[in-house]
């Protein structure tokens, strides 16, 4: 942390934390430097001037009331990591059979290329083995890099989508993925966002006070893939 110890004496009034590394939180807790954690929470950190909670499952509730109204029989979610977008609960509440397929655990998720090509691998070797018989009512996507790679292989075998199966993913807004028609979607907005942040922290830079805990989360989007 020499040169993060270095940058905080340059005059520092806030420092942000982008996601949730434990490390990193534990050597701001013991700098003078306020700062605050953009993250999955629940709670602020020890020490920490507040916290954006990131609620990834936010709108869960309405795609599980979205498969139960269309007569959604199986889900099985796709990731690869196994805390991320989670729609298993709320699904179960409602009586929607689902299951989790968790790709690679161990795949560097900060390598998009990596995590789209992980994805594109595992549906290749899936159907290749168990032909069709295995695919869901709908996959649901915990992050729409896997959803562009599985969506490749998908369509490289001749799965058509939403005929075949039907789809749902997570999505970042204008970072696709892109399909001639559009996805279902639980999306978030970064402009939006980053709007709402940047709001906050001016209002803390100015005198005020920033509360233990704010939260951003997505939108559900109904699309043509589900």
């Amino acid at each position: 942390f020499a040169h993060l110890d270095f940058t905080l004496l340059q005059g520092v009034d806030l420092a942000i934390q982008m996601f949730d590394r434990h490390a990193i939180t534990r050597h701001l807790a013991s700098q003078k430097v306020p700062w605050f954690l953009i993250g999955d929470g629940p709670d602020a950190p020890e020490g920490a001037a507040g916290l954006i909670h990131v609620d990834r499952c936010a709108v869960a509730g309405k795609f599980a009331d979205h498969c139960r109204k269309v007569k959604v029989k199986s889900v099985l979610q796709v990731g690869v990591i196994p805390h991320d977008a989670d729609v298993l609960g709320a699904l179960e509440e409602r009586g929607v059979k689902a299951k989790e397929w968790l790709l690679h655990d161990g795949v560097e998720f900060q390598r998009i290329d990596e995590v789209q090509r992980c994805a594109l691998e595992a549906f290749e070797k899936r159907i290749a083995a168990e032909g069709r018989r295995w695919l869901p009512d709908v996959f649901f996507f915990k992050d729409d890099f896997v959803a562009a790679g599985a969506m490749t292989a998908l369509l490289r075998n001749g799965v058509k989508i939403p005929e075949d199966v039907r789809v749902a993913t997570w999505a970042n807004k204008g970072l696709g993925p892109v399909y001639s028609r559009s996805f279902t979607r639980m999306e978030m907005d970064p402009l939006v966002h980053g709007e709402k942040i940047a709001g906050w922290i001016l209002r803390y830079l100015k005198g005020g006070s920033l509360p233990k805990r704010m939260t951003i989360g997505p939108v559900y989007i109904r699309g043509e893939t589900l």
